[in-house]
């Protein structure tokens, strides 16, 4: 993915802490998949506790997945759409496309935030079909 951003919408208020907590979530995201170079300044907790089961634990598990994404999709990019938080979790809904004219790819990251960094992942994609039965957009 050859770039990230942020265009949260239909966001409902959030407190001091909570927007802090959702700053945390979302400096990891741009920093692993919007600018790789800057993967190391992630807001990593000492444990990284992966719930994908592709993928390690820990920032170093992460580290070769991450940059995978984003060699496989040079032109790729990630619009963040909606950041939610409830307690120490923030979910964070994503459209991801890998090409111009690619529909691209739901994604909803659940980040668990401690003490400023991020903890826990759990993660959800969904592949935006040709043709909906609805009206809707996913996004």
């Amino acid at each position: 993915m050859s770039s990230m951003s942020v265009h949260l919408t239909g966001q409902p208020p959030h407190t001091p802490e909570q927007e802090r907590k959702i700053q945390v979530a979302l400096d990891l995201m741009l920093r692993v998949f919007g600018n790789f170079d800057e993967f190391d300044s992630a807001p990593f907790g000492d444990v990284y506790v992966q719930h994908n089961p592709m993928i390690a634990d820990g920032k170093e598990g992460l580290r070769p997945f991450a940059k995978a994404m984003v060699e496989s999709a040079p032109e790729g990019h990630g619009s963040i759409k909606r950041a939610l938080v409830d307690g120490d979790f923030v979910l964070v809904h994503t459209h991801v496309t890998r090409s111009p004219g690619d529909p691209g790819m739901a994604l909803m990251d659940l980040f668990r935030v401690v003490d400023d960094k991020v903890v826990e992942h759990w993660d959800v994609m969904q592949e935006v079909p040709p043709q909906s039965l609805n009206s809707n957009t996913m996004f």
